[in-house]
């Protein structure tokens, strides 16, 4: 996977150069940028569901140093103005179709949605369709179902409030919000995103909450034993999908075939 993202990312900083913009090739080989950087930036440690984690690697990365690699490209946009960040979003963004068609990522049978010809394209639409599907009946299961609300309860007797577990994230995404919106603003302003002190104690309070729910979400999955329950109802589902569409999933298979074949041409495997 290294070698893949270099090949993408030095097709990435060649598209932008053409476009304008003095942009650096990183090393994907260093854990400061690559596929597998670890969680542990500095004092940024992995938290419970890591929302608050993620915004502290954000800064972390961003601003300019990461795991004590200078980032050369973090000052790209010092010194534009809204349509020269305007642009910039632009050309990032078709770099990044460019760049992800011609280095495929070899787990993505389909590529970007926006540049499919008709046929593959009514393949992705069905496969993302029937899987959002799959998805819903799994979790209307009426096992799954009661196995949730057992959840609910036992949430409830800790203090936190939440029908079902996805509404943990919802909820805490929501509050961390007003934080991105924060290290938007800063960078569009100075080129590195920073949160002030009211901003930090919100984060540092965040944290914290997340942290505990988190451990009482573990136990009351465990007392439930709603992830047992899932893992059984989704086997069975997933079963009676596969052998209800053979061909169009096979459709599906030789897409990730194709993916993979062009990763590893890109690559010079």
């Amino acid at each position: 996977m290294i070698a893949v993202a270099q090949a993408r990312e030095d097709r990435f900083a060649a598209c932008m150069r053409a476009e304008g913009f003095d942009y650096v090739a990183l090393d994907m080989s260093d854990p400061a940028f690559g596929p597998y950087s670890g969680p542990v930036v500095g004092d940024v440690e992995p938290v419970a569901y890591g929302v608050a984690g993620g915004i502290r690697l954000a800064m972390a990365t961003n601003r300019g140093v990461r795991g004590g690699t200078p980032n050369p490209n973090a000052g790209l946009t010092a010194g534009l103005d809204e349509a020269g960040r305007a642009a910039l979003g632009e050309a990032e963004r078709r770099c990044h179709d460019e760049a992800l068609v011609a280095v495929p990522d070899p787990f993505d049978p389909f590529g970007p949605p926006g540049l499919l010809d008709p046929e593959v394209g009514a393949l992705r639409r069905w496969y993302v369709e029937e899987l959002s599907a799959l998805q819903r009946r799994i979790a209307g299961d009426p096992e799954v179902v009661e196995a949730e609300t057992r959840w609910a309860r036992c949430m409830a007797s800790a203090g936190f409030e939440y029908a079902r577990p996805g509404d943990i994230s919802a909820d805490l995404e929501r509050r961390a919000a007003p934080l991105w919106e924060a290290l938007e603003v800063a960078y569009r302003e100075t080129g590195a995103p920073t949160l002030g002190p009211s901003d930090l104690d919100r984060l540092a309070e965040l944290e914290r909450d997340e942290r505990a729910i988190w451990q009482a979400d573990q136990r009351c999955r465990s007392e439930s034993r709603l992830d047992e329950i899932r893992r059984a109802v989704r086997r069975r589902y997933e079963q009676a999908f596969v052998d209800a569409n053979e061909d169009r999933l096979a459709l599906v298979r030789d897409r990730y075939h194709e993916a993979l074949a062009k990763a590893r041409e890109a690559i010079g495997e």
